[in-house]
């Protein structure tokens, strides 16, 4: 087997049109090539205009003599092949050649495009879908799969544009296909009320299929407008280095439990809660009651 070597210097890891990477199966295409034509030696070069990163890959053993072909890949990338010195291939051997070795680039620049959008979105404060026309999730981010998970544990219901609550998904992949089906798209926004009280806007875009205009892909993005009692509680708590507890205290007391009513829900005695509403107005720097519901309440605003 021959030895392919990549020789470029190191290049931005985020630059979309960067040539070198360890997955490239360019060599193996300039290997092929030298097996099908009976060259014994081959050094394939390529360049990218735009990140000026220079790759060299070689099968075979090197040779003085040598014959050399320029190859249009596209706009972006110049190429050459060097062979050992032999008849020059025929067009039809360096037309398939290059395509093959178009191909490997455009599938390279696919999947780091797609590593990128994946950071990107996984980044975001918003939970990202990307839905197929048949309604399959073909790409969901971290805080979207948060909600798919909650979804299997518990039917999230939710309310769309005044209509009766009805589960989130089968609305979400219902609304997709009608914005599909539609001849002309404008990005659609709406807002969800979740079962749990909270509150999504809702935008849905449409996805073409590479260059042409055939959409069989659309791109959802639910953003959080109001986020739900038990949220704002979670955070508030985490805010202030709450106990597990105290967390417990306030989840019952934002829905309206008195010391009673908290003692009995916690299994503990209402002179026990008293002392954990101390901890809790001390360490968030309240005095009342209800001046710790509005504190809980600011604090997600």
């Amino acid at each position: 087997m021959g030895d392919a070597r990549n020789t470029s210097p190191p290049v931005d890891a985020v630059a979309v049109d960067a040539v070198a990477d360890s997955d490239l199966g360019l060599g193996q295409v300039v290997e092929l090539f030298c097996l099908a034509a009976d060259v014994a030696w081959a050094e394939l070069s390529i360049t990218s205009r735009r990140s000026r990163a220079r790759d060299v890959f070689t099968t075979g053993t090197p040779v003085d003599d040598a014959v050399t072909l320029a190859l249009a890949i596209d706009d972006d990338t110049t190429a050459s092949l060097s062979l050992a010195a032999t008849d020059r291939p025929s067009s039809r051997v360096v037309d398939l050649l290059t395509a093959g070795l178009r191909r490997e680039l455009e599938r390279h620049r696919l999947r780091t495009e797609s590593a990128l959008f994946q950071r990107a979105a996984n980044s975001s404060d918003a939970r990202i879908l990307i839905f197929s026309r048949s309604g399959n999730i073909l790409f969901a981010n971290d805080l979207a799969d948060e909600l798919i998970s909650r979804q299997t544990e518990e039917e999230l219901t939710v309310r769309w544009k005044n209509a009766q609550p009805q589960p989130l998904f089968q609305l979400l992949i219902a609304e997709v296909a009608d914005f599909l089906s539609q001849k002309s798209r404008e990005n659609g926004k709406d807002l969800l009320v979740l079962s749990d009280g909270s509150e999504l806007s809702c935008e849905l875009s449409a996805l073409p299929a590479g260059d042409c205009t055939d959409v069989r892909s659309a791109m959802v993005v639910l953003r959080e407008v109001v986020p739900s009692p038990a949220r704002q509680v979670r955070d508030f708590a985490k805010l202030h280095k709450l106990s597990p507890r105290e967390h417990e205290v306030l989840r019952f007391l934002v829905r309206g439990y008195d010391t009673a009513g908290l003692a009995e829900q916690l299994s503990i005695s209402p002179h026990t809660v008293r002392d954990h509403l101390k901890h809790v107005y001390r360490k968030t720097s309240t005095r009342s009651r209800s001046e710790l519901l509005r504190a809980i309440s600011g604090a997600s605003g």
